[in-house]
């Protein structure tokens, strides 16, 4: 779904939405793929729509690659981080 370089900051801007928003929000038009769209004022391109699955985590509405900065890296906080793997059906 993602590439490896994506996890840079600035170039995590390719995403899948959700099955929902991608049914409400776009009427589930096939065609949104390669398109720009907007959330939380940041601009992605859309990938792919991701399968009707289930609702994880709770709520979410995007898909988006976590931009490893310098200072998280170096961070030794606690992070509660989700991931979400799929396996290449291939």
């Amino acid at each position: 779904m993602f590439f490896a370089d994506q996890n840079q900051p600035g170039k995590g801007r390719r995403s899948p939405p959700t099955y929902s928003l991608w049914q409400r929000r776009f009427g589930a038009d096939p065609n949104i793929i390669n398109k720009p769209i907007s959330t939380n004022g940041v601009t992605r391109t859309v990938i792919e729509s991701c399968r009707q699955i289930s609702n994880y985590p709770k709520g979410a509405e995007i898909y988006a690659p976590i931009a490893i900065t310098p200072e998280l890296a170096r961070s030794r906080g606690n992070h509660s981080y989700l991931g979400i793997g799929r396996l290449n059906q291939e």
